[in-house]
């Protein structure tokens, strides 16, 4: 029992990065139950916490500066990475969904980011919430600086990082405020260096489609129906030529139809328009 207390004030003092955390802590119920500040580190009862904050009263201003904190504050020592992203995911998409704090997410977004003592599953979370933060920045230094994040990030050496830019950067492709050649150049590059990921390359095939170089990845697509052995690239590649091929290449597609891989001859079916297979349950 000793020690159990000794982890919750441990995780406490980490988490509470001022006094007024503490202070807020005492005020408000649910800042406290969130942050972790009542003692609570159980993941659901404060993932419930979070998402009960969308039927209730806004976040005041006096709430908001501990919330901050805590987006910002290091994992505790002993808690899983995958939860405590997520709890900070459903947080900041409240946040933005309801406009609280919008005035200095770009920053916050910005500086954890780059915190390299967070961890690398929140920093690319982080990246993917440069995208919707960015159109409800008015801070035109701002914006700026979220653009050369994102374009930067696109030569990071871990393909999640780099993949989770790419992506950020394809949503934000119709702004004109964005260099959507040097994206779809560098997505196309990607792409094709068979020393990436599969996950990375597929993904940056589709984000040159889509940010101008549709010609270029539809010969890319057809390269990889034709060599490839993965199959999660040949079904990308037959999606790509279904969407911005030729009737030609819609051939090439065709006998994926009845291939023995679901990955496959649904891809297939997507792409040629088909509607998808209803497959039977197997028989007892």
């Amino acid at each position: 029992m000793k020690k159990r207390r000794a982890y919750r004030l441990a995780t406490c003092l980490i988490m509470m990065t001022s006094a007024s955390c503490f202070a807020e802590a005492d005020v408000t119920g649910r800042v406290g139950l969130i942050t972790g500040a009542s003692g609570e580190l159980a993941y659901m009862p404060r993932l419930r916490a979070i998402r009960s904050l969308a039927e209730e009263s806004p976040l005041s201003a006096e709430e908001l500066p501990p919330l901050t904190n805590y987006l910002r504050a290091p994992d505790p020592e002993g808690t899983d990475e995958m939860e405590m992203a997520a709890l900070k995911n459903d947080l900041i998409e409240h946040l933005i969904q309801k406009g609280e704090g919008s005035g200095r997410l770009a920053q916050d977004l910005l500086d954890m980011q780059a915190d390299a003592a967070l961890s690398q599953t929140w920093r690319d979370y982080c990246i993917q919430f440069m995208e919707p933060v960015y159109a409800k920045t008015p801070d035109t230094a701002l914006r700026t600086e979220l653009r050369e994040r994102l374009y930067q990030l696109m030569d990071s050496p871990l393909p999640q990082t780099c993949g989770t830019a790419l992506l950020a950067l394809s949503a934000l492709s119709d702004n004109p405020e964005m260099d959507s050649v040097r994206v779809a150049a560098r997505s196309l590059a990607l792409a094709r260096d068979g020393k990436n990921t599969d996950g990375l390359r597929l993904s940056a095939l589709q984000v040159a489609a889509r940010t101008g170089q549709p010609s270029a990845a539809v010969a890319t697509a057809r390269e990889w129906l034709a060599v490839e052995k993965s199959v999660n690239l040949k079904a990308v590649a037959i999606g790509v030529l279904g969407k911005y091929g030729t009737s030609g290449d819609k051939e090439l597609v065709r006998p994926y139809l009845d291939h023995a891989d679901p990955r496959l001859s649904a891809s297939a079916r997507a792409a040629l328009g088909l509607p998808r297979v209803q497959r039977l349950p197997p028989q007892p």
